[in-house]
């Protein structure tokens, strides 16, 4: 069940066997969540710089690879997290949810961890209820279906000139935004999987948007 708000338990992962438990816990679950932190809006440019996943309400793990600032503490390298998550990402029978999930799809393909058996994209699903809506960004949708007010990207890294990027910041601040990230993408999937079959669209999601998802990846990958 739900812990109580505020009582979120996130963390951050350092080592192969923190990893190794996250995977287990996300098996045992059936579905998770999944997002990545980059160092660009691009998919076909940006750099992995970590991946958050969430198995169940207010849980969420943070997995940084790329972050350089000083006094960094050692991360793990992309080659031990490819080996111990790329084989859970890739199986079907473990169900994912994402926030716009092409993107995340695009990354983790282009860092060798392609995503096979996403189930749901709350950005769409968001869409197919209310295409009238004027934002579909995660924080827009938080605050309207969880009435939860999310950690903003732009606190983290600022505005303007001396904007920075995600991988120049703390690994616990960007556990708390990140594992929030995913675990609010979770937590939506929840509220808005239900609202798509009262709406009558949930086979527009089964049968359009969710099958053309991975098929607009690879023509995209591809450079049409």
């Amino acid at each position: 069940g739900d812990a109580a708000a505020g009582e979120a338990d996130y963390r951050t992962v350092l080592t192969r066997d923190d990893l190794v438990l996250a995977v287990a816990r996300s098996r045992a679950a059936g579905r998770i969540a999944v997002d990545t932190e980059t160092n660009s809006t691009d998919p076909m440019r940006a750099k992995l710089v970590g991946i958050s996943l969430s198995w169940a309400s207010r849980q969420g793990v943070y997995v940084p690879i790329a972050h350089v600032y000083l006094g960094v503490p050692d991360q793990l390298t992309q080659g031990d997290v490819q080996e111990v998550l790329a084989p859970l990402l890739a199986d079907p029978s473990v169900a994912k949810v994402g926030q716009n999930l092409k993107y995340d799809s695009h990354i983790l393909r282009r860092h060798g961890m392609p995503v096979t058996g996403w189930t749901l994209d709350t950005m769409v699903a968001a869409f197919l209820l209310e295409p009238d809506r004027p934002t579909f960004n995660m924080d827009a949708l938080a605050a309207f279906y969880l009435g939860h007010d999310t950690i903003k990207y732009a606190s983290l890294v600022g505005t303007g000139a001396r904007q920075l990027t995600l991988d120049q910041i703390d690994i616990p601040r960007v556990t708390r935004y990140a594992a929030e990230d995913a675990d609010v993408t979770l937590r939506l999937a929840d509220v808005l999987a239900p609202k798509l079959r009262e709406a009558g669209v949930e086979d527009v999601w089964r049968t359009i948007d969710g099958p053309t998802l991975p098929i607009l990846e690879r023509m995209e990958a591809t450079g049409i």
